[in-house]
């Protein structure tokens, strides 16, 4: 299960509470993944709004993957970056 941000941070806080009010039965929880099922990862791109967008305890359970993908997308981008440096 792949999540993102809800809203912005530039967005006024008025979008903030219709959005968060939109979208909050749609957070990732305990009883979301279970139905998911044991097969089933949580990812998100960070930072996340934690016991928003996701539980606690979804987001500190060994089905969440998100250090790992944030450190894999570290690489990629120290990898662009020295690219387009090398190119000056």
């Amino acid at each position: 299960l792949y999540t993102d941000v809800w809203v912005s941070m530039g967005e006024p806080a008025e979008v903030w509470q219709e959005r968060i009010a939109q979208l909050a039965p749609y957070s990732v929880t305990e009883q979301l993944m279970q139905q998911a099922g044991e097969q089933a990862y949580f990812m998100h791109c960070l930072p996340v709004r934690r016991n928003m967008i996701v539980s606690d305890d979804v987001i500190e359970s060994p089905q969440s993957i998100v250090i790992p993908e944030a450190a894999n997308r570290e690489i990629s981008a120290t990898v662009v970056l020295k690219r387009i440096l090398e190119s000056l």
